[in-house]
């Protein structure tokens, strides 16, 4: 036949054909597989499999409103601001925990950062402990291959050294208020020739603004790659 639907008594499964070959079914313990006849181990209550089209799941709001999944369980309830929700609203993509509770990443079988139900974004092993570092919004613990070594950050500009002149900006550290307005930077510069057999001088410099004054931080201070420190110069 073109297409049927057909129940197996040997392993209980509701099976479905179409052009003759077997395309969905449904098996005793409520998994549904499409495109594949077992499970090959995997315990997923919904797969879907190809051999020669890449397979996916599209779900598609034919008009502007959201496209989502919502993931609920005993926990969390099943009222619609419950769980965790994976969606999209006009262009924009949302993974968003409803609950007062974390949001994991891992790569490897280990965890690499947390999100936390404050708002914490912990990159490594676990959070830090103590106040007030444990309120920083953004921590680092440890680095790659190593979640007990120092905690490391890289701030590092676009291009190569051998391409940067003096005085060419490295990077900058920026301390604002919520509407953005400057009150001190940090920043590093070029501090001389870079690339090659130069090396890669640098200084670094602290920038203050003035009370009374709306013109943005001036220089206060500067380390230049001799070592040399100049303050108020």
């Amino acid at each position: 036949f073109p297409g049927e639907v057909r129940y197996n008594t040997l392993d209980h499964a509701l099976i479905f054909t179409v052009n003759s070959s077997e395309r969905m079914r449904i098996g005793s313990t409520g998994r549904v597989l499409v495109g594949r006849d077992s499970t090959a181990g995997n315990e997923a209550t919904l797969q879907v499999a190809s051999s020669s089209n890449n397979p996916k799941l599209s779900l598609n709001n034919t008009g502007t409103g959201s496209a989502f999944l919502l993931c609920q369980n005993s926990t969390t309830g099943d009222g619609t601001t419950d769980g965790l929700y994976v969606g999209l609203t006009a262009a924009n993509g949302y993974l968003w925990n409803y609950e007062d509770a974390s949001i994991y990443f891992g790569t490897d079988g280990d965890q690499r950062a947390q999100l936390d139900g404050d708002g914490r974004f912990m990159i490594g092993s676990t959070g830090v402990s103590g106040t007030p570092a444990s309120n920083s919004l953004l921590q680092v613990r440890g680095r790659a291959n190593s979640p007990t070594d120092l905690g490391q950050i890289t701030i590092a500009r676009g291009n190569s050294s051998i391409n940067l002149s003096n005085n060419a900006e490295i990077g900058k550290i920026h301390f604002t208020d919520s509407a953005g307005d400057i009150f001190a930077s940090i920043a590093a510069n070029v501090d001389g020739t870079s690339g090659g057999a130069n090396g890669n001088p640098g200084r670094l410099s602290f920038w203050t603004e003035d009370a009374g004054s709306d013109d943005g931080p001036t220089e206060r201070m500067r380390i230049t790659n001799n070592g040399n420190v100049g303050i108020g110069t």
